[in-house]
């Protein structure tokens, strides 16, 4: 879908990325499979390293700890895969910010 097709005022206000894009310095977005179509989640690079904010493609941090994906996915095999993209892009798992924490 294009820009131009989503309104005469979205091109202004809206950017819309096919993959991985450098939004600013030390803040990345990354597309991964999974839960929905079109999937994303950020990388923030911080004070205590690079720090993963997870959005819906992990909902618990039991989800990824587990290998156990949300009940709710589009792709069962790209959201496995997705956790492991996660984990590939944080030091740490502390350093994963899931979409919900308990």
């Amino acid at each position: 879908m294009s820009s131009a097709s989503c309104g005469s005022t979205l091109p202004r206000r809206v950017k819309l990325y096919n993959g991985p894009a450098e939004l600013a310095p030390g803040i990345s977005l990354h597309p991964v499979g999974g839960h929905t179509p079109g999937m994303q989640f950020v990388r923030v690079h911080t004070s205590r390293g690079r720090v993963v904010l997870a959005s819906d493609v992990t909902h618990y941090y039991e989800n990824m700890e587990t290998g156990r994906p949300f009940t709710a996915a589009f792709h069962i095999g790209e959201m496995l895969e997705a956790y492991d993209t996660l984990s590939a892009h944080a030091p740490s798992p502390q350093h994963i910010a899931p979409a919900t924490t308990r």
